[in-house]
């Protein structure tokens, strides 16, 4: 076994010992040393260019070595995302989106507008306040469905209302359903003294002025999607 430590004839003088042959000496000069650290440096960083390697100076809150920098590649390694190591490649995400109608009633003699509150039964914004709504059905005008939801909803047949304006169709973003938005097709329509008759679908309804709607707690952006329409 070779046993080497530090002699007294000084920091240059190191002493090994061979247990067959005995002590060796060897003298390495300080200026010897310096040049050979100088030498692995270069050979290290690379001679007469980069690595592929740079250092960042980094400010206040970086992170990295203690005395404030850091190195970090100084471009992405070949067929990665730029990410950390392992990290699977991201994906763009798709938004869906569901096409439906929100249909306003109008009171010719009172001009208040009828609004809905959804029951507890229904999938989606349960007992939030909303327009006359449904999906539209595959092929189907949003006309049609707005009259057929009307009847469905409230029990007033295509006879006794009548169109009065059709808003620009805008998109919804759904707060219930990730990546998935509403197409919604808005219509305002005109009847006189109606009798409401609800389905399951609603569990109350209120005739207001136009400037309530925002003192309810209704579906998202439904005071918008009335705004277009008035």
């Amino acid at each position: 076994m070779n046993h080497t430590a530090h002699s007294s004839t000084g920091s240059d003088m190191w002493q090994q010992y061979n247990p067959e042959t005995g002590p060796q000496y060897a003298r390495i000069g300080i200026g010897a040393v310096r040049a050979m650290a100088a030498a692995a440096t270069t050979t290290a960083s690379g001679i007469g260019g980069h690595s592929g390697y740079q250092h960042h100076s980094r400010g206040h809150g970086g992170h990295g070595r203690n005395d404030g920098s850091s190195i970090r590649p100084s471009q992405p390694r070949p067929g990665s995302d730029g990410g950390r190591a392992g990290r699977p490649a991201r994906t763009s995400t798709t938004m869906k989106s569901t096409e439906i109608v929100t249909s306003f009633l109008r009171d010719v003699e009172s001009d208040k507008i009828l609004i809905l509150r959804r029951s507890s039964k229904v999938r989606s914004m349960k007992m939030l306040w909303a327009g006359i709504s449904g999906i539209i059905e595959k092929g189907e005008k949003p006309l049609t469905r707005a009259k057929i939801e009307i009847f469905e909803e409230v029990g007033i047949a295509e006879c006794d209302i009548r169109l009065v304006r059709t808003g620009d169709a805008m998109h919804i973003i759904s707060p219930q359903y990730r990546n998935h938005m509403w197409r919604v097709y808005s219509f305002l329509f005109e009847t006189r003294s109606p009798e409401i008759t609800l389905n399951w679908e609603n569990s109350e309804y209120r005739w207001i002025d136009t400037d309530e709607l925002d003192s309810y707690d209704t579906v998202p952006d439904l005071e918008k999607v009335l705004l277009c329409l008035l």
